[in-house]
């Protein structure tokens, strides 16, 4: 059964006026069903979540909207999305993914903080080998981060020997006394 398109456009856009959200969204849902892949429906639906106090649903659809504009070569518009999906609500692995695509654009200062909050989630929901990934990554993106180099090194001990190698466990000590002699 095809859809009336405007009249689903303007029964959404009625329902927000109105503010009933969800109806506005299960219209906005209709809509990208038929059209996935249209950024400004998957936006519209986004927000309209948001605005339900659905915050999980409205980072799938966000999260989803990132990856179409990501896959077109929009650096800027995928990161932007990201980071509103990212405010809705703390999820560690939207953090991670927004930290990561930063890193790939060069942006290491911009990143730190969303990977920084993953990692702590990482480790406050017991995943300490995630954490662990994360502040590597920190450690390996930005030379002198001594918080990162400590976590690399309390996180890895913390492991035994399946984290980090000796030499690993070298290595980031002699960086650590290093950078830690400078200041």
């Amino acid at each position: 059964m095809a859809i009336d398109r405007s009249r689903l456009l303007a029964d959404a856009e009625k329902a927000a006026r109105r503010g009933n959200m969800k109806q506005a969204a299960d219209c906005y849902r209709a809509l990208v069903e038929a059209s996935p892949n249209d950024r400004t429906l998957l936006q519209r639906l986004g927000d309209a979540l948001a605005r339900a106090g659905e915050s999980q649903a409205a980072c799938e659809v966000l999260e989803d909207l990132a990856e179409l504009y990501r896959a077109e070569g929009d650096q800027h518009r995928s990161v932007a999305v990201l980071r509103r999906a990212c405010r809705l609500a703390e999820d560690r692995e939207l953090l991670d993914k927004l930290g990561c695509w930063l890193c790939e654009q060069g942006l290491a200062a911009d990143a730190r903080q969303p990977l920084l909050e993953a990692a702590r989630l990482h480790e406050a929901a017991g995943d300490p080998a995630a954490a662990l990934a994360v502040w590597r990554r920190l450690a390996e993106g930005r030379e002198g981060d001594l918080e990162a180099l400590r976590e690399v090194l309390r996180l890895g001990a913390a492991d035994g020997a399946q984290a980090l190698s000796v030499r690993e466990r070298a290595a980031l000590a002699v960086d650590l006394s290093r950078h830690s002699a400078l200041e």
